[in-house]
C-alpha cells in the first residue's frame, strides 16, 4: 500500500570492478527479477542476501510469454489509480495510451510525477506499479512487466482521488454524469470516457483503521463505482479490480480513529506495554496487527492481493484477513532481501535510485553494497541513467503482478467475465507455506483465567467446494501458466447466479460463557439458513448494542462465522488487533450501538445448505459476562452470499 512503501536504491558508478553482465541480452534487468523467474539462492537479485530463495516461487510466466511470441497482454487496458504515472519513462511509454490518462491536479492527460506532487525527489509509486504490471518487454531496456504488451492508463494523484474523482477513476463515468451537477459535472465531462474501455483497474493503496468505522454500511464511491464497473464495463462482462491487501501486518504509521484523527499503531509494543504480550503464542509474531476486514470499501468486487517473498513465505508486512483473495509478488526490502525490479523516476537525481541513496547504501553496507549497487543500479552499464529500482516492494507490487496476470488471461480468452477471472485465480492458485499457523507457528491468545488458548488465525483449510484458503494468502499464490491454461478452456461453474442470496435468521440468538478453561469469554450466537445455492464471498452485517453497563474496547471482540453442516469456520475478525490499541480511545460506550460489516472468502464454492452460525466473543471481560453481553446485545444480523 502507498502509505507504507519502503526501500531505496542507487548506483555506485560504471567503473565498479564487480560489474556483472546478465545472462540475457534483452531486457537486461529481467535476469534479476525473481518474480519472473526464480532460480533459487544462486540467482543474482536486487539485494545482498538471496540465500533463502526457493526456485520456482515466481509467476510461472515464461511459458506464457514464450520470449514475446506468446501471450503478453496485447489489447488489454490496465488503469493504474495511484500517485502518478511517468508517461515518458523509456520502459513504460510504449504501452501508455496517448491522451487516456488523467491528472486531477490540473485536469490534464499527463499524470507524470513532477506534475502530481510538490517534491519530485520522492520516488513515484504509480510508475513502479505500472511497470510491475506492464513495463515494455523485449526492448533491451530495464526489466519487463507481467503483461509486457498491455496498454496503460494512469489516474492520479491519490490524495485527490476521492468522491467524484474516485468514481471516475474506477470506471463509473457514465453512471456519474447523470447524477452530478456544478463543478462535479464539469470534472466528469472533462474526464470523459477515459475509463470506459478499461479492462483492469489496479489500486495499490488504501486506508488503515484503529477502530470500527462509524457506519460501514454507508455507500462509498469505490464500492459504487466497482459495482457499476462489474456490471456495465467490458460490454457487460465486467471490469476486473485489484487492491493491495496492505502492509500492516506489524502495524501502521497512520491508522484512523472515528473522528478522523490518526495514531501510530504497533501491536506487539502495545501488548508489551500492557503486560499481555506473553499471552500470545510466538510473542504475537504470527499475528496480523491490522486486518483486511478493517477496510471493506470496494468489497466484494475488488480482489485483495497479499504479497509473497522470494523464499516462498508470505512477506513479513503483508496483512492477513478473511477478505484476502490471492497472493502476488511483493518481496522484501530490496537491500538485505530481494524486492521487485521496476521502473523508477527517470534520472539519477530522482526517485529511489538516485545518487543520494547510492551514497547512503555504500555508507551503510560498505563492500557488500558494491554488489548491490554496481551489478544492478546507479550509473552502471545496465542502468546508466538510473531509471530503475530494485526496491519496489509491498502489496503495492503484488497487486499489479495480478493485474498483469489477469491481462494475460483476458488476452487468452476475451469472453471471460469478472467473475470468471476471480474463479480461475482462486482455482489455480498454489498452496504454499503449508506449515503456517501450525505447531510453532500457531497464532493464539490465552485469555485471563484460561488454561486453553483462543485461536486467532486458522491454518490452511480445504473447504467443501475444493478451494484451499488461509487468511494470509487467500486462495494461494498466483500461477500465470495455470490461470492462462484454464482460461483457454474455461466453462463457468455450476451454481452461478445473477443475484446474491440473503440468509434467513433461524431461531433466537443465544448467550453463554465458554468453559472455565477458556477464561473469561462471553459468547453470543445467531443461526441463519440460506436458500439453496453455491456460496461466493459472504458479507456479514450486524449491530451490537453495548448492554454491559461499561465501556467496551472493540478490540476485545472476536467475530466468527461457522458452517455447522461441514464444521468449517472463518475468523471474520480476531480479537486483539489494532482495534484493541485504538479502542482505548474509541470505545463503544455503555448503551452505545456499533454497526459492523465483514467479508469472508473462506466458504467460496461451498453449498449453502445447512445452518450457518455467527459467533461473537467478548474476551477478558468480567466472569459470567453473558448475563449482560446477551441476546439483547446483538441485532440486525444479515448474511449475504454473492455469486461464485
Amino acid at each position: 500500500m502507498l502509505l507504507v512503501l519502503a526501500g531505496c536504491g542507487g548506483g555506485s558508478g560504471s567503473n565498479s570492478p564487480s560489474l556483472v553482465t546478465p545472462p540475457v541480452a534483452d531486457d537486461p534487468l529481467a535476469a534479476y527479477a525473481w518474480h519472473l523467474n526464480n532460480t533459487g539462492p544462486t540467482q543474482t537479485v536486487s539485494a545482498i542476501d538471496n540465500s533463502d530463495a526457493v526456485a520456482g516461487i515466481d509467476a510461472h510466466v515464461a511459458s506464457v510469454h514464450l520470449g514475446g511470441a506468446g501471450l503478453t497482454g496485447k489489447g488489454i487496458r490496465i488503469a493504474v489509480v495511484d500517485s502518478g504515472l511517468e508517461i515518458g519513462h523509456e520502459d513504460v511509454s510504449p504501452n501508455v495510451l496517448a491522451g487516456m490518462s488523467f491528472n486531477f491536479l490540473n485536469n490534464s492527460s499527463d499524470p507524470s510525477p513532477s506534475r502530481t506532487r510538490a517534491d519530485s525527489n520522492l520516488a513515484d509509486h504509480g510508475t513502479a506499479v505500472a511497470g510491475v504490471a506492464a513495463a515494455k518487454g523485449w526492448n533491451n531496456l530495464g526489466s519487463r512487466g507481467l503483461a509486457p504488451n498491455a496498454s496503460l492508463q494512469g489516474f492520479a494523484p491519490l490524495e485527490l482521488v476521492n468522491g467524484v474523482a474516485e468514481g471516475l477513476s474506477f470506471g463509473a463515468h457514465a453512471d456519474l454524469v447523470t447524477a452530478v451537477s456544478g463543478t462535479d459535472l464539469v470534472l466528469a465531462n472533462t474526464f470523459g470516457s477515459r475509463a470506459d474501455l478499461v479492462d483492469i483497474f489496479n489500486y495499490s493503496a488504501g486506508a488503515d483503521y484503529a477502530s470500527p468505522k462509524t457506519d460501514p454500511t454507508a455507500p462509498d464511491p469505490r464500492t459504487i463505482s466497482a459495482h457499476y464497473g462489474t456490471t456495465a464495463l467490458r460490454a457487460g462482462k465486467g471490469a476486473i479490480y485489484f487492491q493491495a491487501a496492505g502492509n500492516e501486518f506489524l502495524g501502521s504509521r497512520e491508522a484512523f480513529l472515528q473522528d478522523g484523527s490518526t495514531m501510530l499503531v504497533r501491536c506487539a509494543g502495545a501488548y508489551a506495554q500492557d503486560g499481555i504480550l506473553e499471552r500470545f503464542s510466538n510473542s504475537a509474531a504470527g499475528y496480523s496487527c491490522l486486518d483486511t476486514n478493517y477496510e471493506i470499501q470496494g468489497q466484494p468486487y475488488f480482489m485483495k492481493v497479499a504479497a509473497i517473498a522470494a523464499n516462498g513465505r508470505v512477506a513479513p508486512y503483508s496483512s492477513a484477513g478473511a477478505s484476502n483473495w490471492v497472493t502476488g509478488f511483493g518481496g522484501e526490502s530490496g537491500t538485505d532481501k530481494p524486492a521487485i525490479v521496476a521502473p523508477d523516476d527517470s534520472g539519477c537525481d530522482l526517485g529511489q535510485n538516485n545518487v543520494a541513496n547510492q551514497a547512503s547504501l555504500v555508507a551503510r553496507y560498505a563492500a557488500a553494497a558494491l554488489k548491490l549497487v554496481a551489478d544492478l543500479f546507479g550509473q552502471s552499464k545496465l542502468d546508466p541513467h538510473c531509471n530503475y529500482t530494485g526496491t519496489m516492494n509491498g502489496t503495492s507490487a503484488a497487486a499489479p503482478s495480478l493485474s498483469g496476470i489477469a491481462a494475460l488471461m483476458l488476452e487468452a480468452n476475451p469472453a471471460l467475465s469478472w467473475l470468471d477471472v476471480k474463479y480461475i485465480l482462486a482455482k489455480t492458485a498454489r498452496q504454499v507455506d503449508s506449515g503456517i499457523a501450525h505447531g510453532a507457528q500457531a497464532v493464539t491468545y490465552l485469555p485471563v483465567g484460561a488454561s486453553q488458548p483462543l485461536v486467532l488465525s486458522d491454518p490452511w483449510v480445504t473447504n467443501q467446494g475444493g478451494f484451499h484458503f488461509q487468511p494470509r494468502y487467500g486462495f494461494g499464490l498466483a500461477d500465470a501458466a495455470a490461470a492462462v491454461a484454464m482460461a483457454k478452456t474455461y466453462a463457468p461453474p455450476s451454481g452461478r447466479r445473477a443475484a446474491p442470496l440473503t440468509a434467513n435468521l433461524s431461531g433466537a440468538s443465544s448467550a453463554s460463557n465458554l468453559a472455565p478453561s477458556a477464561g473469561n469469554v462471553a459468547v453470543i450466537t445467531q443461526d441463519a439458513t440460506f436458500p439453496a445455492g453455491v456460496s461466493g464471498p459472504i458479507q456479514v452485517d450486524l449491530t451490537l448494542t453495548n448492554t454491559t453497563g461499561r465501556a467496551l474496547n472493540p478490540g476485545t471482540l472476536q467475530f466468527e462465522l461457522l458452517n455447522t453442516l461441514t464444521g468449517e469456520r472463518s475468523i471474520l475478525l480476531p480479537a486483539y488487533g489494532a482495534w484493541y490499541v485504538g479502542g482505548k480511545t474509541d470505545q463503544i460506550l455503555a448503551n452505545g450501538r456499533q454497526q459492523f460489516r465483514f467479508f469472508t472468502n473462506a466458504f467460496y464454492g461451498d453449498s449453502l445448505t445447512g445452518t450457518w452460525t455467527l459467533q461473537i466473543m467478548l474476551v477478558d471481560g468480567p466472569a459470567n459476562e453473558s448475563s449482560t453481553f446477551n441476546t439483547s446485545t446483538l441485532t440486525g444480523v444479515t448474511l449475504t452470499s454473492y455469486s461464485i
